[in-house]
């Protein structure tokens, strides 16, 4: 940590920040794995919905931040209201990266899923 960083999107952190960050990160998943308070709303049906597309999300939501909402909010810099466009290019890009988490998760996911059990199972009985 910290001798790699030069030239990466991390290398205008400080090396204290970067550890703090990742205490701080550490600490709060401690938290809501361990405390019943933080736990019990995650439990909420909504919540274990949209966790079945957690990974896919993860996957693209960077590139649909760089290419989607950087060239959206490029076009429409000029002639609407930085406030406006930053809320309505904040929600097209949620609903962006949802729609391809599900159909990523639809598609390439729930069948590699699939094909892992198949091939699992087949090493499982030789």
């Amino acid at each position: 940590l910290g001798d790699r960083m030069a030239g990466t999107m991390y290398g205008i952190f400080p090396l204290k920040v970067m550890l703090y960050y990742s205490v701080g990160t550490a600490m709060v998943l401690f938290s809501i794995i361990h405390l019943e308070p933080l736990k019990k709303p995650l439990m909420y049906p909504i919540y274990r919905k949209l966790n079945q597309y957690s990974y896919s999300f993860y996957l693209v939501h960077y590139m649909i931040l760089s290419t989607f909402s950087c060239y959206f909010y490029l076009a429409l810099k000029d002639s609407w209201n930085y406030h406006v466009l930053v809320i309505v290019d904040y929600i097209l890009t949620i609903l962006v990266t949802l729609g391809v988490s599900y159909v990523l998760n639809r598609l390439v996911e729930k069948p590699g899923i699939k094909l892992a059990e198949k091939i699992t199972s087949y090493f499982m009985k030789s």
